[in-house]
This record gives C-alpha cells, structure tokens and sequence, in this order.
C-alpha cells in the first residue's frame, strides 16, 4: 500500500474560541472500501491572535527573487507556496523589514520545507534582528536540521527582549538528503523553503 500525507489548514476567526475547553476533532474515511485499517497522525498548532507578527512590512531577499515563487511566498502564511531559486544556496537569506519603522520583539520563529526534493533544504541558519540594516544581533543559530516529511514545520524558541525593525534569516547549511523517490529533476545548488 502507498502512504499518503495530505496537509490541510483550519482558520478559526477570532473571538469564536471560548475560555475553557475547545475541542479540535480529526475524523478520518477510508480511502477505499475493504482495505487494509489505516493509520494517521495529526498536530495541531494554535496561532492566537497578534502572535503572526510578519504583517504590515516588506519582505525582501538575496539573491533577489519575485514572482510565484519569489520572497512574496516567504512571508504569506501559507505552507503552499514556497520560495525556490535555482543557482546558488550558501549565503541565501530572507528579510523582513517593518513599515513606518515599526519594531517588534521576536521570541520564537518557524520555519516549513518545501514539498517536494527534500536535498533543496537548508540544514542550517543564522537568525540576526536589526534596527538600522548595517548592524545585525544574532539571535539563534541551527545546524543539523533534518527534514522527514515534505511541508514539515520546525518551531524554535529564542531568548529575545529587544524590539526589532528587521529580522533576517541567513542560510549556511544544506546537508538534507533527497527522499526516497525525489525526482530526478532535484537537482544540486538548488535552493527552496516555503515559510518563515
């Protein structure tokens, strides 16, 4: 039997969730009838208000990419798209600079794969905060990051109190291998993630 992983979103709109208990059910049908029992796992991440703060702002990125799958994918909430680039991966980075020089204290981050050729993904970045665009506080660093499912989420806390009106990540660690049946079309120096 082939496994099968479908990654599906929920939006529930502020002020519907009650103090107390709220409850998130999962039913799941067979794909097909008479087959063998079906297994599946579900997570749940909870977003409550004010806590997506990558709004009011503009995102940018090195080398510069625009378009379907341009630094726009980056920064939209949405693991289905994603920012690809073709030639080159160490020193690739993304950044978002608030509007109206805005600053914004930071504590946690997440990061989602791309959904398909898993050799395209980072393994290891850098997270720096700035406030004038020349002078960069790092404020967590990763290596070692291993992908095991396409459109995976990693989150990671960071002991941040200072407010920033930039927040760049820059990647310098590509040593994720390809899954079993990666197409052959993934290729080497290339470069994807769909989220941060």
């Amino acid at each position: 039997t082939e496994s099968r992983k479908v990654v599906t979103g929920e939006f529930v709109q502020g002020g519907r969730l009650q103090t107390g208990e709220n409850i998130l059910a999962v039913e799941m049908h067979r794909y097909e009838a008479d087959t063998e029992v079906n297994t599946f796992d579900v997570s749940a991440i909870m977003i409550m208000d004010n806590m997506y703060v990558i709004t009011e702002g503009t995102g940018s990125s090195y080398p510069v990419k625009t378009g379907s799958e341009g630094v726009n994918s980056v920064f939209d909430n949405n693991s289905n798209t994603k920012f690809f680039y073709l030639n080159g991966v160490v020193g690739t980075w993304w950044q978002w600079t608030y509007n109206n020089d805005r600053r914004t204290i930071a504590n946690n981050y997440g990061v989602v794969c791309g959904n398909d050729c898993n050799n395209r993904h980072p393994s290891g970045w850098k997270v720096y905060g700035s406030n004038d665009g020349s002078n960069w506080d790092e404020l967590d660093s990763q290596t070692n990051q291993y992908f095991t499912v396409f459109s995976e989420q990693k989150r990671y806390d960071v002991s941040n109190v200072r407010a920033y009106n930039k927040y760049r990540i820059l990647f310098n660690e590509f040593k994720n291998q390809a899954f079993q049946g990666d197409s052959q079309w993934c290729g080497a120096n290339e470069f994807q993630f769909a989220d941060f």
